[in-house]
This record gives structure tokens, sequence and C-alpha cells, in this order.
């Protein structure tokens, strides 16, 4: 009974601080989200973050099992940059920052760490990095179903299929079939139909 009513009473407030958390956000907060930990949302002006229902962020190591380094981070650094987030994405004290477009899908796992970026937020070449050039953008679209294992890296131009699994550390550099399996630097395909029969213990 008692612990019963501590479960009860943990769960309202966790309720309670992610209406904390998320009314203070500068996007349309949803009360089917769960914050765990404050996230961190900058949108510029003009710029769009819209992000679906029951949304899950875990800001606060406490409640991952690899623990998180840094909240997670959501930001448009440009006026005209759009970020899309689908329903029943799940989050950990990842990255995601665009400069022109990112779309991620539904069901989509990102893992403590990982990086989405649609640019490469300086110049590459060294001349226009002095003389203050822009960076080249280019959308990143992330299929519904996705996973993003921990520390990966999805870079500018990128596509990601449906049901593929980005592995741990893995940098992003080139489109993702679905159903598909990448890992490494840069990532390449390690198994093509991923075994819908494999579960975590």
């Amino acid at each position: 009974m008692l612990r019963h009513l501590a479960i009860v009473i943990l769960n309202a407030k966790a309720r309670f601080l992610s209406f904390v958390y998320g009314i203070a956000l500068p996007v349309s907060y949803k009360r089917s989200w769960t914050l765990r930990g404050r996230p961190i949302i900058i949108k510029r002006q003009n710029s769009r973050i819209t992000i679906g229902e029951r949304f899950t962020a875990c800001s606060h190591p406490k409640y991952n099992s690899l623990s998180v380094f840094q909240r997670v981070f959501i930001r448009t650094c440009t006026h005209e940059a759009v970020i899309t987030i689908g329903d029943d994405v799940g989050m950990s004290g990842c990255t995601v920052s665009a400069s022109a477009s990112i779309s991620i899908g539904n069901r989509v796992l990102i893992g403590s760490g990982a990086m989405i970026m649609d640019s490469d937020a300086h110049p590459v070449d060294y001349l226009e990095r002095r003389n203050g050039g822009k960076c080249v953008s280019r959308p990143v679209t992330i299929g519904d179903d996705v996973f993003i294992g921990a520390r990966a890296i999805v870079l500018k131009g990128v596509t990601i299929g449906n049901g593929a699994v980005v592995g741990a550390g893995a940098v992003v550099v080139r489109d993702v079939p679905p159903f598909s399996v990448v890992a490494g630097n840069p990532a390449k395909v390690v198994n093509r139909k991923r075994n819908e029969e494999i579960t975590c213990e």
C-alpha cells in the first residue's frame, strides 16, 4: 500500500515538473509530454519547431541507463529553419540543430549524446572561415521507427529510412536504407535486413 502510494506521488511529481518545464519552453507544450529534467529549446524568430504527442526528453542522468552529459538541446539557428518532431519520440541528452530543415518521424529514439545537424556549423574552407562566409546547409530527414544510438552523429543532407538502426558512435554522412543497420565512421551498412525477432533482454 505504501509502495503504491509512493509511486503515485512520484508520478504526480514527474507530471508537475513536466508541466513546469514545458510551459517555459518557446514551443506549444502538450500535456502528454514527459520531461525528465529541463530541456533547452532555442527558437529563432520566425523559425518553426513542432513537436508531436507523447514526447519524452531525458535531460537528467538519473533517468538514463548510460547517463547523460548534457540536457536535450533543440535549436533553430536561422530565421528560416524548421524542426519537425513526430509523435512518441524519445530523446536522451542529444542535440538537434537546424539551419534549414530537420524532420524526425514517429516513434524515433535518439540516444544519449547523439547529434543531428543539417549544416557544418562553420565553413569548411579556411578562407571562407576567415571572411565569415556562410556554411552549407542541407535538409535531414529521419523516418518512422528509427533508433539512433548513443554518441552517433547525423550530418547534413542525410535521409534515414523507416525502421533503420544507427549504431552507437556512428557518423552518418550518406543515406541509410530502410530497415538496415549502419555502424562505424563513416557509417556503413552492416545488416541489410534487421531481424525483427531480436529483443533487448
